[in-house]
């Protein structure tokens, strides 16, 4: 296929703050995990694809359930698709159940991204 790029499973991103490896990094319509500790003003390599742990809120969340980012990346995912400031920020779906009680769950990130709804006429 002569318009192949590359795979995909890594995006480039220059931080203006220092980002420490396994954070949660946020774009436009998607999430990332930074690969490695990245400095502020440097280029550094997030993983846009796979299943990595994610600090939750506080609920049960059962496999396979879309979850989005809270607020603020430190509050966790939730299953919940807004907050009262904030649009939802999809995250990916659960890969494994995590009970109200856990810190974390198993999220394949961006997979199965919802589609956004396109108006009429637009």
């Amino acid at each position: 296929m002569q318009n192949f790029v590359r795979e995909g499973r890594c995006i480039d991103y220059t931080p203006s703050a220092d980002v420490l490896g396994g954070d949660i990094v946020v774009f436009p319509g998607m999430v990332a995990i930074a690969s490695t500790d990245i400095p502020a003003g440097v280029a550094g390599a997030c993983e846009a694809h796979g299943v990595f742990e994610l600090p939750k809120a506080a609920e049960a969340i059962a496999q396979g359930t879309r979850v989005y980012l809270n607020e603020t990346v430190a509050d966790g995912v939730t299953t919940h698709t807004a907050t009262a400031t904030a649009g939802p920020i999809y995250a990916g779906i659960a890969w494994e159940s995590a009970a109200q009680a856990d810190a974390i769950v198993e999220v394949n990130i961006n997979f199965g991204a919802p589609v956004a709804a396109v108006k009429a006429g637009a």
